[in-house]
């Protein structure tokens, strides 16, 4: 019996934790909110993969879990919160890698957006599109004046997250900022 108890005291001690957890995470969630209201009186970008990237490696230095883990489960964190200011269309072609890429980097809160052309999207309301390297993607992407903003390995395949943004924290654009998972 005693183990018992001993399990039931432990998992007490587990519930009051996940209640601070979710206490923690709404707060979270009236910042962001906060945060995407300045982000629209301003026109800002939603999805800002430098500042991800700073908190996955902030998280890890003051926790010592790898940069790794801490992207795989707070990507979900961040995408639930990231809803708060918008649902992100991400254009993508029809095949298991795009589908999986973009939610590995963006987590569940996300609009893929599939085509056969990238030409074809409706660049209005999707500023993303997520493929790998080929002379469709480079054609756009020079038309269009996009830029490569990150990358995500899915399946010993690189995807490639291009945007008409730019990404401040690459030189000219071209290198990764989101790690290896």
């Amino acid at each position: 019996m005693k183990i018992t108890t001993d399990i039931n005291k432990l998992r007490e001690e587990i519930d009051n934790i996940d209640n601070k957890i979710i206490e923690l995470i709404l707060k979270r969630m009236k910042i962001v909110h906060e945060v995407g209201v300045t982000k629209s009186k301003n026109n800002s970008r939603i999805y800002v993969p430098e500042r991800e990237i700073a908190i996955y490696n902030r998280l890890s230095n003051i926790s010592e879990i790898p940069v790794e883990d801490i992207a795989y489960f707070y990507t979900e964190i961040i995408s639930f919160c990231r809803k708060l200011e918008g649902i992100l269309n991400v254009g993508i072609k029809e095949d298991k890698y795009s589908l999986l890429g973009v939610k590995k980097l963006f987590g569940e809160h996300v609009n893929p957006v599939t085509t056969k052309n990238f030409n074809f999207l409706n660049l209005d309301s999707t500023k993303y599109i997520l493929s790998p390297i080929n002379d469709e993607i480079l054609d756009f992407a020079k038309t269009n004046n996009w830029s490569i903003i990150n990358k995500v390995e899915v399946l010993n395949e690189t995807l490639y997250l291009f945007s008409c943004y730019k990404n401040t924290t690459l030189k000219n654009n071209s290198s990764t900022i989101n790690p290896k998972f």
